[in-house]
């Protein structure tokens, strides 16, 4: 029987057609919470090993969330100032901050909330604050304005994977960077070695084809894609190139145009592709946008994406798209219960 499609409902997935999945329950108090048991969504892999351990990398349904660490853009400055103020010619600057600050921060939680939710694929933009001089602070997470030191965003993924997540796969896609010099680039390198250390996978024994179990087995757990083919090539390996992912981008401004978008870029993957696969399931607010929600609703980013997030996991839960041929699913402001309806679905197939 056909499923019936349903493009604009805001109801959030049903949460008792999803906690009868059943899960390694060892050693966790049983108290469920959405699709897993009270705690297990935070290492939503481990407690999925079984299920997943055979699936290449690029056939799981990964959680991502689009400009990761966009959460705070409180900053004055602007990496993207001149082109900021031709779009805005004439409005107050004080204005223009606030307009800013509210359509570009993509995401309400930090990283190390995003990893407890379950996220496990983080897009990066990085841009080189040239009025710092500390090495430190002069490379910064950044839309339109800048977000906040990139280092300390780092640690938090360090920490995790090292002390929490023991048994779950991080990719992290260093995707765009803005006037970062080559001396930054391999202080970078140098950071997310000191940091990551032998978590880092080697693309040379490692690919987007290989098995979970694999990464697991070698205890090569996070992967880092990088922007930057010349640093990509000094990297021994250590630093993947973005030729291994298939990342388009829509730039929709409705769902069912969305909803069009998807279906068609899902229906065109091979089954036999070998690159990990980004589906950008979110809305992307334009100028027209913009300037209209100064007056009605949605006012901002995180509103508009409260309407059309629990329409996207519909979508996937009921099955009106192809689950299967579905890897990495991006969304603005994640939240846990929308991303419990995604992650279950790697324990049907």
């Amino acid at each position: 029987m056909a499923h019936k499609m349903n493009l604009h409902t805001n109801k959030p997935p049903i949460k008792s057609a999803l906690s009868n999945k059943k899960v390694n329950t060892k050693g966790i108090k049983k108290k469920l919470e959405g699709p897993f048991f009270k705690g297990a969504q935070s290492q939503w892999m481990k407690y999925s090993f079984r299920k997943i351990k055979n699936k290449p990398l690029n056939s799981l349904l990964i959680p991502g969330t689009h400009n990761s660490f966009a959460k705070s853009l409180k900053s004055e400055k602007s990496p993207k100032k001149a082109k900021i103020n031709k779009i805005f010619k004439g409005y107050p600057k004080k204005l223009i901050r606030l307009i800013l600050s509210q359509w570009k921060e993509t995401q309400t939680n930090g990283p190390v909330e995003q990893l407890m939710d379950g996220v496990r694929y983080f897009d990066l933009k990085i841009c080189q604050d040239s009025s710092e001089f500390s090495k430190i602070r002069k490379l910064k997470i950044c839309n339109s304005l800048y977000a906040g030191i990139l280092e300390k965003s780092l640690q938090g993924l360090a920490n995790f994977v090292k002390f929490v997540g023991k048994k779950e796969v991080l990719i992290i896609n260093f995707r765009e960077f803005t006037s970062v010099d080559e001396k930054s680039h391999q202080y970078l390198f140098n950071t997310l070695q000191s940091k990551f250390g032998k978590l880092l996978a080697d693309s040379n024994k490692l690919s987007p084809k290989s098995k979970f179990k694999d990464f697991i087995r070698l205890n090569q757990r996070v992967i880092i894609l990088y922007g930057n083919s010349d640093t990509v090539s000094n990297s021994k390996g250590l630093l993947w190139s973005s030729d291994v992912i298939r990342s388009p981008s829509f730039k929709v401004q409705d769902s069912i145009s969305l909803y069009s978008k998807i279906k068609a870029q899902l229906a065109e993957r091979s089954k036999t592709d070998e690159k990990l696969f980004i589906t950008p399931a979110f809305i992307t607010p334009n100028i027209q946008m913009i300037i209209k929600g100064l007056l009605s609703q949605p006012t901002c980013l995180q509103q508009q994406s409260s309407q059309v997030n629990p329409t996207i996991v519909n979508w996937i839960s009921s099955n009106n798209l192809p689950i299967s041929k579905m890897n990495v699913i991006l969304l603005n402001h994640e939240s846990k219960h929308l991303l419990s309806a995604l992650i279950v679905k790697n324990l049907e197939h």
